[in-house]
């Protein structure tokens, strides 16, 4: 007879085997099923960054290559209008209406750290675009280097009014030169040399230097720059005289100091140019002898948002000693309000009051002061891409 334990002992020995076998073969289905469904992502990820980079090639021919010389150029340009109304020194009072500025800049990378610009400008006494400028530079953190037709570095003449300063007007100078600076500790010496065009236009005799410095803090700034020139008869205004052109004349050097510190979102610019002596024998005089020309700014200014446009209200003081002959008020006061209307969109207002020399200063047998006031109001519309 057979004993019902051990038949029940056999049955769940047969169970429990069983169930073991059936999970093991359960598991290694559930192990072979994930091996091909890790297989068949593994695929599609291949397939998709095969596409990838089918796009990419495709979006590279469409685009052009990025490393082609085109790539590194880049295109500003400024134009302004200008409205004015003016109550001269003699005579009725006039409104004009006038392009005052047309100028496109076109620059290129070309790597290594050099570079190469070029700017035309409009010119309101023929009507055409010139050339302005057109340098080829090197840079880096210690050195910089500007070979070409440039913009001396003998001035700074930062304004926050529409009208150029006076010392833009004696000092500026525009010439095919070399100059060389280098940079350390917030200090910036400069040198240049330059082909002069009024005494003698075979000598590549000009030269000058300038030292800046730069210094900010958490809630201020500073900039300060002096400089000094071998002859300032070379720049622009006064270049323009036929008396200075002359191979003949001595050079008058030139000396400029300027300074501009922000506090906050005010600002204070000062600026001094001016001849280091007198231009003895030429048209350029005063009172009766050769002129010593020279000019100085005081500007003070304050950034506010109006409206939500960013706004700039300044106020300033503008005077020339012995620049009778170049046409510059004596002394002149000035306030302007400049609005950001839009992204590269700019508005500014500007009135001006000038006092001429007396009437007792003379520039020559047909050239004398007034002694009389005159008024000037300005509206500059700019864009800027």
């Amino acid at each position: 007879m057979v004993n019902p334990r051990t038949v029940c002992a056999a049955g769940v020995f047969a169970l429990v085997w069983h169930g073991t076998a059936l999970a093991d073969e359960s598991m290694a289905s559930r192990l072979r099923s994930m091996e091909q469904r890790i297989q068949y992502l593994e695929q599609r990820v291949a397939a998709q960054d095969n596409v990838i980079v089918e796009k990419d090639r495709m979006i590279r021919e469409l685009s052009g290559d990025a490393d082609a010389w085109y790539q590194g150029i880049e295109i500003a340009g400024v134009v302004e209008t200008e409205a004015v109304i003016e109550k001269p020194y003699d005579g009725e009072t006039t409104t004009s209406f006038a392009l005052a500025t047309a100028e496109l800049a076109i620059g290129a990378d070309l790597g290594g750290g050099l570079g190469a610009e070029v700017v035309v400008a409009y010119n309101d006494d023929d009507g055409g675009m010139d050339l302005d400028s057109a340098s080829l530079g090197y840079g880096d953190d210690m050195v910089e280097a500007t070979a070409g037709l440039i913009t001396l570095p003998f001035g700074v003449f930062e304004t926050n009014m529409i009208s150029d300063p006076p010392t833009l007007e004696i000092g500026e100078i525009g010439e095919a030169a070399l100059q060389v600076g280098a940079s350390a500790g917030g200090a910036t010496g400069t040198v240049f040399v330059f082909q002069g065009d009024t005494r003698k236009e075979d000598r590549f005799d000009g030269f000058g230097a300038s030292l800046a410095y730069s210094a900010e803090g958490e809630t201020a700034s500073a900039d300060f720059q002096v400089g000094v020139i071998n002859d300032i008869g070379e720049s622009d205004s006064l270049g323009d005289m036929d008396s200075i052109a002359d191979p003949d004349r001595s050079p008058v050097w030139g000396i400029t100091a300027s300074g501009i510190v922000r506090y906050g979102d005010t600002s204070l610019l000062v600026e001094y140019l001016g001849a280091g002596a007198t231009f003895e024998g030429s048209e350029l005089s005063f009172n009766g002898t050769g002129a010593r020309p020279s000019a100085w700014i005081v500007e003070g200014a304050y950034d506010f948002d109006l409206n939500g446009m960013g706004a700039t209200l300044a106020v300033g003081a503008h005077g020339t000693s012995e620049a009778l002959a170049l046409e510059l008020p004596k002394n002149r006061l000035l306030a302007a309000l400049s609005l950001e209307l839009s992204d590269g969109l700019s508005l500014a207002l500007q009135g001006a009051y000038d006092v001429d020399y007396g009437a007792d200063d003379t520039c020559g047998e047909d050239c004398a002061g007034t002694g009389k006031k005159a008024h000037t109001a300005t509206m500059l519309l700019g864009a800027e891409f």
